[in-house]
């Protein structure tokens, strides 16, 4: 097993949400009562009403935050993941 680069999964994980965010607002502005169904299929109609339309800004806002949203949670991944690997490296439960 190999250690993980805190800042490569970092930027992996924190371009994977910042894609997943555009697209998800791309198909919203789209197709807004599609992807609306969509999502409370998947959230149990635990989403409360969005508001009427995506603006361009508040797209690219979300994208950015979702971006340091992953980006954090990959930082927290790999340091938790290199910690176990060390962790059962040298107490031998590898």
């Amino acid at each position: 097993m190999h250690k993980l680069d805190v800042w490569v999964a970092a930027w992996s994980l924190g371009g994977t949400f910042a894609a997943l965010s555009a697209l998800c607002g791309l198909a919203y502005m789209a197709f807004p009562d599609a992807t609306f169904s969509f999502f409370r299929l998947i959230f149990h109609s635990t989403i409360p009403l969005l508001p009427v339309g995506i603006s361009a800004a508040s797209l690219a806002m979300g994208v950015v935050a979702a971006f340091i949203a992953g980006a954090v949670a990959g930082i927290v991944f790999a340091v938790i993941y290199n910690a176990c690997l060390w962790h059962c490296k040298y107490t031998k439960s590898l």
